[in-house]
């Protein structure tokens, strides 16, 4: 089964502002590690860029729409520009992972509860299954230990979506498999 690793919206907006999301520097860490294993494996890297036409701070290209500084990027990822919460809505993700017969998506990045949510949802009715890096997404939370809760109750939640048709893991990055 042919994997792709997802990095959703590590843009400067979301990490450019106090506070940070919730572990912030350990999320990079983590995905910079996972994307390396990745590349060194010839396994696909998509970074995921939200852009909102209608918000001049994270429209395409503007300073709040650029990825993070500390994220690594490699000239041969692929970029999708997604214009709503699901990096599948209005966006050329589908097609992407269909011309890469991509069956397995491993999902990493910001906002737990919005992005990462809503795109797990896209993928798991479009079948594709799925394994959500469980210490390597990350939102904004008044506290760091209501944002840690926070991505535990989505870890389990993603679970209860696994079926027949789209199975899902959730795990630790350091148990991410190639």
């Amino acid at each position: 089964m042919r994997s792709a690793l997802l990095i959703i919206d590590m843009q400067t907006i979301f990490f450019g502002v106090e506070p940070s999301p919730v572990d912030a520097a350990l999320v990079i860490r983590r995905i910079n590690q996972l994307s390396s294993s990745a590349r060194a494996k010839d396994i696909p890297v998509i970074l995921i860029q939200h852009d909102a036409e209608d918000d001049e701070r994270l429209r395409y290209g503007s300073q709040g729409w650029q990825l993070i500084p500390e994220l690594i990027v490699a000239p041969s990822d692929h970029r999708v520009s997604k214009q709503s919460y699901s990096a599948f809505e209005k966006s050329n993700l589908l097609p992407i992972l269909l011309e890469l017969d991509i069956q397995q998506l491993v999902i990493c990045g910001y906002a737990t509860d919005c992005c990462i949510d809503a795109t797990v949802r896209s993928a798991s009715d479009l079948g594709f299954h799925m394994t959500i890096v469980a210490d390597a997404h990350t939102t904004h939370s008044e506290s760091a230990e209501e944002g840690r809760k926070l991505r535990n109750k989505y870890n389990a939640q993603f679970l209860r979506l696994s079926s027949c048709e789209s199975l899902i893991q959730v795990v630790p990055s350091q148990m991410v498999q190639w």
